[in-house]
């Protein structure tokens, strides 16, 4: 069963649907966080128990989660100090101040990091503050274009590589170990046919063992 393709594909729309999702509401939402960790930073409390304690630098990520953090707390203080009726349209959670959208943006953007970016940078702003992650879709395609497979990437020792060889002469399913010398890989046909060899492949479905 193909499944190389598929997951490339999948890690392609996933990072870049979360950014199509998140980019409609992106301007409400810059604006209640700005509004959150300013509270947060003038609140006595939030300051007393989060901000000058040596712990908010260690906690949640070390340094980059403590910003998160601290706009939570400047949520609830802004949800503590607003006496209106909960309002029940479904606009509302983008009009206010909402904790939940908040970090519901947190988790939706740490996936497309995880999937796309690889070892980020620290972030800019506190909306997209997101742990270090390690890039799936850069290694997956790099991988293709060099012959190699994650498993391959992930235990070839020092001295060299084991490699199966399928021998149709012998039957479905049969084959034989091959030892290769480290830097040699028997399915590395180039960059261009090793993608090529990808994008000829089905996205659903079992693979043409005779091509």
């Amino acid at each position: 069963m193909e499944t190389r393709k598929l997951f490339l594909a999948i890690l392609s729309l996933s990072s870049l649907t979360v950014f199509i999702l998140v980019a409609p509401v992106l301007q409400p939402v810059w604006k209640h966080v700005m509004n959150a960790l300013d509270t947060s930073l003038k609140s006595e409390i939030t300051r007393d128990w989060w901000w000058d304690r040596w712990y908010s630098w260690v906690l949640v990520a070390g340094p980059i989660g403590r910003w998160p953090v601290g706009i939570c707390f400047g949520y609830r203080i802004l949800a503590a100090q607003d006496d209106r009726p909960p309002d029940e349209h479904m606009g509302s959670v983008i009009k206010d101040p909402s904790l939940t959208l908040f970090l519901l943006i947190q988790i939706a953007l740490g996936l497309a990091l995880f999937t796309a970016v690889g070892y980020s940078p620290p972030p800019i702003h506190p909306l997209f503050m997101t742990p270090y992650s390690q890039a799936m879709l850069l290694l997956g395609i790099k991988d293709v274009l060099q012959g190699k497979t994650t498993f391959d990437r992930m235990t070839a020792p020092p001295r060299g590589a084991l490699y199966w060889m399928p021998t149709m002469s012998d039957g479905p399913g049969s084959g034989i170990v091959v030892a290769c010398p480290e830097g040699i890989n028997p399915y590395d046909a180039g960059f261009q046919r090793n993608w090529s060899d990808l994008m000829v492949r089905p996205l659903l479905g079992p693979i043409c063992r005779e091509r």
